[in-house]
């Protein structure tokens, strides 16, 4: 009788290595049971829940990004994108790397149909770097957080409509009415676009 412990020390062509095993092997065709796979589902944990770990760490990265844009104070929201590799996403010491390594590993998974989880049961490394992700987020919520408290938060921007009066092409033609959708962001009034729409001559 197969007994699905041994695979891991078996001398079958389907053995599996430390870091990476054969493609059969990662995709469901070397395990009878993939939670015997090198540790096997660390802290009790399947391999969709691992993956829905990964998705929730990208998720948040995200949303901390996005509100990092949003830090009133320009100097500490330049800071804190820096020091989480917002700038520089190809720096593999910064979060942001990290993050795309672990969106790749998302990636992969949902390649198949339907997803393929079983990345998360072969080896330790997707699961490492699902765990760095969520490391990296806790610094990075703290230091959002601290910002917005000290600094305050960008005002959402707003679209408002605005009559202009348009001179017809004829002397006798009435004025033209036009409603312009115009921006008003950190306390300006963006014109230009706008302006720009009647710099082709008459009508």
């Amino acid at each position: 009788m197969y007994n699905p412990c041994m695979v891991m020390i078996s001398g079958g062509t389907r053995r599996t290595s430390m870091f990476s095993g054969s493609a059969v092997d990662q995709f469901g065709g070397g395990f009878a049971r993939p939670q015997y796979a090198m540790g096997g589902y660390s802290l009790g944990q399947t391999p969709e829940e691992w993956y829905a770990r990964a998705k929730a760490a990208v998720a948040e990265f995200d949303n901390l990004a996005a509100r990092t844009a949003k830090v009133a104070n320009k100097a500490e929201r330049e800071r804190i994108a820096k020091d989480f590799g917002l700038t520089n996403p190809a720096d593999s010491d910064k979060a942001m790397y990290r993050r795309n390594d672990v969106a790749q590993t998302i990636a992969q998974v949902e390649s198949y149909s339907p997803p393929n989880y079983l990345i998360y049961s072969v080896g330790q490394r997707a699961r490492n770097k699902v765990q760095a992700l969520e490391n990296w987020n806790s610094d990075f919520r703290s230091q959002v957080k601290t910002a917005e408290d000290t600094y305050g938060i960008l005002p959402e921007p707003q679209v408002i409509e605005k009559v202009v009066q348009v001179p017809g092409g004829a002397a006798a033609a009435p004025a033209t009415n036009w409603t312009l959708p115009i921006v008003i962001g950190g306390g300006a009034v963006i014109l230009a676009a706008a302006l720009g729409l009647f710099g082709g001559g008459k009508g």
